[in-house]
């Protein structure tokens, strides 16, 4: 399972580090998938921070991927950032801020990656490491 959680947690840290490029490279094109009426120049710029955001953490969720157990938080933040990302694109949603067919894919990955770093978490290897 742990070699599971290396391979998964590496995916996930570079689709983050995709995702933030295209955010910084793209960001007109990309603001205005989600914009209906496409995008202003904050929504922009607000789309390129958000990529250096991404970027950053996807080389981190990389390196922590090399070694879970040893990066036992680092497991924690790759459930927490998509199980979050999920309950904002719903709540999204149910305010009407955007459709369920724009954002449908993103929700879809968010959750299933969510899902499978609860399936693949250490629990016993982590309830076992003595704290000194």
């Amino acid at each position: 399972m742990n070699k599971a959680l290396k391979i998964v947690m590496i995916i996930f840290g570079a689709v983050l580090i995709l995702e933030g490029l295209l955010d910084i490279i793209m960001p007109n094109q990309r603001a205005s998938l989600i914009a209906s009426g496409g995008s202003t120049r904050s929504a922009v710029f607000l789309m390129m921070i958000l990529g250096a955001t991404w970027v950053a953490a996807g080389f981190w969720v990389v390196a922590a991927g090399r070694d879970p157990l040893r990066h036992v938080n680092w497991v924690k933040f790759v459930i927490t950032l998509p199980v979050l990302l999920s309950l904002v694109l719903i709540l999204s949603i149910i305010r009407g801020y955007v459709g369920l067919n724009q954002v449908v894919i993103e929700l879809a990955l968010d959750a299933g990656f969510a899902l499978t770093f609860l399936a693949l978490y250490p629990w016993r290897r982590v309830s076992g490491i003595s704290k000194k």
